[in-house]
């Protein structure tokens, strides 16, 4: 955009833009007439990432924000994801959670949050080493990938424990999606030296109602997910 814009200068805008927490990624290129090099480096400053400066070709400016845009992505991604699983990291799974609820609230459909929490993981890492622990995790991210539609997302919301947002599912759908990865990997054979062990997990799940904030729907989640791990783990409760 234009550092001179009607209604409102650029610098304006793009400091409005980088306000929002959904927009922190998103490059700002500015193309202006401005030559001063104070105005320029307030462009940057409240979140422009590039000044051209006109005249400019078309291949240029082509060129120029298709670099930029590229860089971006690489960049989102791997802010976005967890850097042992893949899987989203905590703060842009909410993110995206928080924009499921959002349209739900606009256009109501079913929608459940599950979180999940591997039992005993402490003493995995203890009788089996850290390594260990991590080929756990990372298999049972790896079985989320498969096992859900592209549709829904999990993400690693820390240590031992995922979530997942389940779209257009309700609790009972939610309930029977989260059994069968968890039947699957209670089945798995894990081998550490000479020795074989398995490993479980403890979920909870809620269903989104009308009205529900974000954070009551993981808080319903969490207090469910603690409720499964006090009656003794290796089970789902709602």
């Amino acid at each position: 955009m234009d550092i001179y814009m009607p209604g409102c200068s650029g610098v304006e805008a793009a400091n409005v833009i980088r306000q929002h927490s959904g927009y922190t990624n998103l490059p700002i290129t500015f193309l202006s007439t401005e030559s001063g090099l104070s105005n320029q480096l307030d462009a940057l400053r409240v979140g422009g990432d590039d000044f051209l400066q006109k005249p400019i070709t078309d291949s240029h400016l082509l060129n120029a924000v298709t670099i930029r845009a590229k860089r971006f992505r690489e960049l989102s991604q791997l802010m976005s994801k967890d850097s042992l699983t893949g899987l989203l990291n905590h703060i842009n799974l909410k993110l995206f959670l928080e924009r499921e609820v959002a349209s739900v609230e606009r256009h109501p459909a079913a929608l459940s949050f599950a979180m999940i929490d591997i039992d005993f993981f402490k003493s995995i890492n203890d009788n089996y080493g850290h390594p260990e622990g991590d080929r756990v995790i990372k298999t049972l991210a790896r079985l989320l990938k498969s096992r859900l539609r592209e549709c829904d997302i999990a993400g690693r919301y820390g240590g031992e424990e995922f979530a997942i947002v389940l779209k257009n599912t309700s609790l009972e759908d939610g309930v029977k999606v989260v059994e069968s990865i968890k039947r699957i990997f209670s089945d798995i054979q894990f081998k550490a030296g000479d020795s074989h062990y398995s490993a479980t997990f403890s979920a909870g799940i809620a269903q989104w109602k009308p009205k529900m904030t974000m954070s009551e729907l993981i808080v319903a989640a969490d207090e469910a997910l603690y409720k499964a791990k006090n009656l003794g783990r290796n089970q789902i409760c709602t």
